[in-house]
């Protein structure tokens, strides 16, 4: 489904916006905040408020992105190591919510940290528990409306040059509209080559230029190939962190990841894509609320069965449901019993993380 720009502009009331977007400074601290060990688990707390922050289950601490880390976490957004673990939901916690779905305040407000313990320390039979590694949830596709059109009869990819994007810079602080031209996957080597067009508005332009910015680009399978509008050309994507998109093919997979979420550490993102005519009327890029701009997000049995409720009470707050989640070391075999019991530390400061976990029996 489209989004039209009167869905996306900065004036939308605000109670709207932060429903979409659960990250929110003015939220309030959440009971059940104690955690009286009982030594039968560890705990630790993480500030997830500005960056990305690493745990490494084995080692009961905060790491970094360069060693051997298992979950990861900033604000409500949750990675899961694919290169290391898989995960898998265990307590569902299903009476924290009605028949429909809905989260029941009653129940969550009188939960606390240690009235749900007994679902950590609980035996799960993990036999016939099915384990899956993350996958990425890229932005640019997340409505529908992918880079490319697949023709199942031939197995060709032409490009979608029916859509269009607004795309932020990694930077935050350009925009670009981008519309692909052109899409062609190679039957006998699998590479993919594309040509997009980018419309850039520059840092400080009320306006898109009338002159595209294009990518081309031939990228084989297990490649990659990055782009900075901005520079008008690709760059590497190890060494470089000012590029804004990037072609990913695996196999008959094509992902169109953005440096912003768990695809990078900039500020790019996505609108929803739209219709050319609504991408002609050329509105300031900076009239977009910042929150309307999609980015990537890791699948996995967190993000798919969300450890918290949010805004029960009013003031944006953040709630948690005591879920556990098993988290396997992939190569091992074991698994951790994982818990999630607070959004905020002692100060009420919120995107404050405590995990506690335990090897599974």
């Amino acid at each position: 489904m489209r989004t039209t720009h009167a869905l996306m502009l900065a004036t939308l009331p605000a109670l709207f916006l932060a429903g979409c977007n659960l990250e929110d400074d003015n939220d309030t601290p959440t009971n059940g905040s104690g955690d009286s060990s009982s030594g039968d688990f560890e705990s630790v707390m993480l500030d997830a408020s500005t960056s990305w922050a690493f745990l490494s289950l084995d080692q009961a601490a905060e790491v970094t992105v360069n060693d051997d880390w298992d979950l990861a976490f900033f604000g409500t957004s949750t990675r899961v190591n694919p290169e290391r673990v898989a995960s898998a939901i265990l307590a569902e916690q299903s009476e924290f919510y009605d028949a429909d779905g809905d989260a029941l305040a009653n129940i969550f407000t009188n939960a606390t940290a240690n009235s749900e313990e007994e679902h950590l320390l609980a035996s799960y039979d993990l036999s016939s528990v099915a384990f899956k590694t993350e996958t990425t949830d890229a932005a640019l596709g997340r409505d529908g409306e992918n880079f490319y059109d697949y023709i199942f009869a031939t197995h060709k990819v032409p490009a979608n040059d029916d859509a269009w994007w607004v795309v932020r810079s990694a930077e935050g602080d350009s925009f670009a509209k981008l519309n692909f031209t052109y899409s062609y996957r190679n039957p006998e080597t699998g590479a993919l080559s594309l040509e997009a067009d980018f419309f850039v508005q520059a840092n400080g332009e009320a306006t898109y230029d009338t002159t595209a910015v294009t990518w081309t680009a031939t990228v084989a399978d297990g490649d990659e190939n990055c782009f900075d509008f901005d520079a008008g050309a690709s760059v590497d994507c190890d060494s470089s962190t000012a590029w804004d998109l990037k072609l990913k093919v695996d196999g008959h997979s094509f992902l169109m990841l953005t440096n912003g979420g768990v695809s990078g550490s900039g500020e790019a993102g996505v609108l929803e894509a739209m219709t050319e005519a609504e991408a002609d009327e050329e509105l300031d890029g900076t009239a977009f609320n910042e929150r309307a701009f999609l980015q990537d997000k890791g699948e996995n049995a967190i993000t798919s069965n969300p450890w918290y409720a949010y805004d029960l009470l009013g003031g944006h707050g953040i709630w948690p449901n005591f879920r556990v989640y098993g988290i396997q070391n992939i190569e091992t075999e074991d698994v951790m019993l994982v818990q999630l019991i607070n959004y905020y530390n002692a100060a009420d400061a919120s995107r404050h993380i405590t995990v506690r976990f335990r090897p599974a029996d």
